[in-house]
C-alpha cells in the first residue's frame, strides 16, 4: 500500500472516529435520560401497584412498608460509590492514554520530524547575515581581505518555536477576548443595577403595594437573568474551545499529509488519533455539561472532526499542484516545522502540565509517557535498521 492511499484511508478513519468520540458524551446523556424515563414509567406502573398490595396486605400500621427506611439510602449510597469508582477508573484510563499520546508526540517531534526538517532547511543554505565587512590583513606588505564563511542559521529550530508561539498566541488571545467580553458585560450590568436601585429607592410602585408576591417576581427575573448570563458565558467559552482545538487539528493534519514515508505517517497518525479522540471526548463532555443545544454540539463535533482531514487534503493538494519545486519544498518544510511546534505545545503545555499537576497515579503517567516515547523510538530504529 502506497503512502497516498494510506493518507486517504486515514482521512476517513480520523473523521469517523473523532466524530464518534465527540458525540459519545451526547449519546450517553441521551441514553441515561431515556433510561430514567423508562424506569419512572415502570415504577409508576406494575411495580408500584405490587408494592402497594404487599404493604397493605402485610398488616403493618397505617399501611407503612415493612421494609426499613434505611434500605433506600443504602442502595443509593452503594450506587453512588460504584459510580464514583467507575468515574475514577475512566479518568485513570484517559490520563494514561493522554500521557501515552504525549510521549508519542515528544518522540515524533524530536526523533522523527526535527532531523528531517533540519536537513531540508540546510539544503537552502540560509546563513547568518554578516553585519561587518571582511577583515583586512597584511600579507607580505599587501592588504588581503580575509574571507570568513558565515555559519548556517538554525532555521528549523526558529520556525518550530515560531509554530509553538503561534498556537500560544492564538489560545491566549482567545482567552483574553473572552475575559474582556465578560468584564465589559459585567460592568454594564452593574451600571444598570445601580440605576434601577436609585429608581427603586426614590419611590415604591403601586404594584409592590398591591401584590404580596412582587418580591418573588423580581427574584424570579433575577434568577432568569443569571441563568441566561451563565448560558452565554458557557457558549462563548465552548466556542473558544472549539476554535483553538480546530487550529491544533488543522496543523496536525498538515504535518501528517506532508510526510513522504509510510512509517512517519503511521507514527503521527497513532499520536494524532489518541490525542484527537481524547480531545474530542473532552470537548463533547464540556459542551454537554454547559447544556448547549444538540444542534450546536453536532456542528462543533463535525467542525472539529473535519479539521485534520482538511489539513491532510491541503498538503496533498500542495504536493500535487506544486510537484517537487523549490517553492513547494519550502512551503512544505515551513508548514511541517509549524506543525512540529504545535506538537511540542500540546506535549508541554497541555499534556504534561495538565496531567502532572494532579497528585494521583504519577508512576502510571510516567510509565505511559515513556511507553509512548519508546514506541516511536522503536519504530524509527526498526525503520532505519
Amino acid at each position: 500500500m502506497d503512502v497516498t492511499t494510506t493518507k486517504i484511508l486515514i482521512i476517513f478513519g480520523l473523521l469517523i472516529l473523532t466524530l464518534f468520540a465527540a458525540l459519545l458524551p451526547l449519546f450517553c446523556v441521551q441514553y441515561s435520560s431515556l433510561k430514567r424515563r423508562r424506569q419512572r414509567r415502570s415504577s409508576e406502573g406494575f411495580w408500584a401497584k405490587l408494592f402497594w398490595c404487599c404493604n397493605t396486605g402485610s398488616g403493618s400500621k397505617n399501611g407503612d412498608s415493612p421494609i426499613p427506611d434505611d434500605t433506600g439510602s443504602k442502595m443509593s449510597k452503594s450506587s453512588s460509590s460504584s459510580l464514583t469508582k467507575r468515574k475514577s477508573r475512566s479518568q485513570r484510563l484517559m490520563s494514561a492514554l493522554n500521557c501515552f499520546a504525549g510521549g508519542i508526540f515528544l518522540g515524533t517531534s524530536f526523533i522523527g520530524l526535527l532531523p528531517e526538517i533540519r536537513d531540508t532547511f540546510e539544503t537552502f543554505e540560509i546563513k547568518w547575515p554578516q553585519l561587518s565587512g571582511p577583515k583586512v590583513m597584511l600579507v607580505n606588505g599587501t592588504k588581503v581581505a580575509e574571507e570568513s564563511e558565515a555559519a548556517l542559521m538554525p532555521i528549523a529550530e526558529i520556525v518550530i518555536t515560531c509554530g509553538l508561539f503561534l498556537i500560544l498566541i492564538v489560545e491566549q488571545t482567545a482567552h483574553g477576548v473572552n475575559h474582556w467580553y465578560h468584564k465589559n458585560k459585567s460592568k454594564k450590568q452593574k451600571r444598570g443595577d445601580k440605576k434601577t436601585l436609585q429608581v427603586e429607592a426614590g419611590e415604591i410602585t403601586a404594584m409592590e403595594m398591591t401584590q404580596p408576591d412582587g418580591n418573588s417576581q423580581t427574584n424570579n427575573s433575577d434568577t432568569d437573568d443569571e441563568v441566561k448570563q451563565a448560558h452565554e458565558h458557557a457558549s462563548i467559552r465552548s466556542l473558544m474551545l472549539v476554535a483553538s482545538l480546530s487550529v491544533h487539528s488543522l496543523l496536525e493534519g498538515i504535518a501528517m499529509g506532508l510526510q513522504k514515508d509510510l512509517g512517519s505517517v503511521m507514527s503521527i497518525f497513532i499520536a494524532v488519533l489518541f490525542h484527537k479522540m481524547l480531545m474530542a471526548f473532552s470537548m463533547g463532555t464540556n459542551l454537554v455539561q454547559s447544556k448547549q443545544a444538540i444542534k450546536k454540539v453536532l456542528v462543533a463535533a463535525l467542525i472539529f472532526s473535519m479539521m485534520s482531514p482538511v489539513g491532510i487534503l491541503t498538503s496533498l493538494i500542495i504536493e500535487v499542484a506544486g510537484g517537487n519545486g523549490y517553492v513547494t519544498t519550502l512551503i512544505n518544510v515551513v508548514l511541517q516545522a509549524i506543525a512540529t511546534g504545535t506538537f511540542l505545545y500540546i506535549t508541554f503545555f497541555e499534556v504534561l502540565v495538565a496531567e502532572f499537576e494532579g497528585h494521583g497515579q504519577r508512576i502510571t503517567k510516567v510509565v505511559s509517557l515513556l511507553l509512548g516515547y519508546g514506541a516511536i523510538l522503536g519504530s524509527i530504529f526498526a525503520q532505519h535498521g
